[in-house]
């Protein structure tokens, strides 16, 4: 899967660069002397996923850099940072990760709770929806890295490679998430509405009677309102 590949690249990339920390510092050198942003590259962690959006965007960031280092180390993955097809895809991938890490933070932290998430869910395959649609326009607009990136005489390829991707990534979504229907729940929200048969979400009798009280007072039920 080209996602697994370039992921796999990029740790490579950073093994060379900072195992050796007399390459780290002359890699620190050389961001110096092309007055670059940064001086060196972030760790990859498969068990934090935030990391991969960032690691992706600092690569890209420094791409140049990076494919001189490789070059004067004699390194064949320097080629790949010259190789523009291999450049739009990482634009790409850039994009999309970044995207998904925004979702992955909506989802957490107080106040965050499953209809929340179920919202964010179905917020983002919508928008998936509407990428597959605007790509078919050639409305690059939802992927900023790769809209400078693209190449015009390859766009229909990457367009194909772009859709192919989305199109799975909304099945995946709708797969995983498909059994997570939080409607039976709507009462935790607003347990002023009718419901005839609480035993049907699992409530226990006790429970069932504690919401009679609540759903019956007329004062909460204003206030709920207001």
């Amino acid at each position: 899967m080209i996602r697994q590949q370039y992921l796999q690249y990029m740790c490579k990339e950073k093994r060379i660069l900072c195992r050796n920390p007399l390459r780290g510092r002359l890699f620190a050198k050389l961001c110096d002397d092309m007055v670059s942003k940064y001086r060196s590259l972030l760790y990859y962690c498969e068990a934090r996923w935030f990391s991969r959006a960032k690691v992706l965007q600092r690569v890209f960031e420094l791409k140049e850099e990076i494919a001189i280092f490789l070059s004067d180390n004699n390194r064949d993955e320097a080629r790949l940072l010259y190789d523009t097809k291999f450049l739009v895809k990482l634009a790409y991938l850039v994009d999309i990760f970044q995207r998904l890490s925004i979702l992955n933070k909506s989802m957490q932290g107080a106040q965050i709770h499953p209809f929340t998430q179920k919202a964010k869910i179905t917020e983002f395959m919508k928008k998936l929806e509407l990428w597959i649609i605007s790509l078919k326009k050639n409305n690059f607009d939802m992927f900023p890295t790769f809209k400078i990136t693209r190449l015009a005489d390859e766009i229909e390829e990457s367009k194909v490679l772009i859709n192919n991707y989305l199109t799975s990534l909304w099945k995946q979504f709708s797969l995983y998430f498909k059994n997570r229907d939080v409607s039976k729940c709507e009462w935790i929200r607003n347990p002023f509405e009718p419901i005839e048969k609480y035993d049907y979400f699992g409530v226990t009798t006790a429970e069932q009677e504690m919401i009679i009280d609540l759903s019956s007072d007329s004062t909460l039920k204003q206030m709920f309102r207001d």
